[in-house]
């Protein structure tokens, strides 16, 4: 807490974001939950409360849950953080996130062919060497960043893919040339990665 009162206390920009990544201090300190270094960085200017309450509820940090919702988070991220909390079976956090004003939202369920779901797996990479890797498992499309355990994705059409509720912040849309998967294009909050398709599995 006291390197980053000495690093806010100079200058830092609260919003800046990782390479490659485009995570935020935000995003690290919810992570962690870490509701004191939160209050230090929201004090200071730090913008965006949608992806840290994804963060804070995916991982059950009560206090760092209390000080993002204090942010007004939007109502779109409440229900998915109200999903995730449901899904987790969280009682004192799902009650949280109603007093917040969180609503339930029902999904309808969108079902892809093996073969549809076939042409999205392989080996995605950008310049920057981010790398995702998917593969199809038990029907089901599963994978992701090749450094993080492997999320099973559904999908929202036929092109667009969600991971688990706590999650839920994050999108992968498939660009399709011809007919055939090209790249992905990786939605995190206000972070946009795109990837080119580089390998089959």
């Amino acid at each position: 807490v006291e390197v980053v009162k000495v690093l806010l206390d100079n200058g830092a920009d609260v919003n800046a974001r990782e390479a490659g990544l485009s995570s935020t201090a935000l995003d690290a300190a919810s992570f962690l939950g870490n509701a004191r270094i939160l209050e230090m960085l929201f004090e200071k200017g730090a913008q965006g409360a949608d992806v840290p309450l994804s963060w804070a509820v995916g991982f059950g940090h009560v206090d760092a849950i209390k000080v993002i919702l204090a942010r007004k988070p939007s109502p779109e991220a409440l229900s998915r953080a109200l999903a995730a909390a449901t899904q987790k079976n969280n009682a004192a956090i799902v009650e949280l996130l109603k007093k917040a004003g969180a609503v339930e939202t029902v999904k309808v369920a969108v079902e892809l062919d093996p073969d549809t779901l076939k042409n999205y797996t392989g080996l995605f990479q950008n310049r920057e060497g981010m790398e995702y890797k998917f593969v199809l498992k038990d029907g089901k499309l599963t994978g992701g960043n090749i450094f993080d355990d492997p999320l099973i994705w559904e999908p929202v059409d036929k092109t667009t893919f969600k991971p688990p509720a706590q999650f839920d912040f994050v999108t992968i849309r498939f660009q399709l040339e011809q007919g055939k998967v090209v790249g992905c294009t990786i939605t995190q909050g206000a972070s946009i990665v795109t990837l080119r398709k580089v390998a089959q599995p």
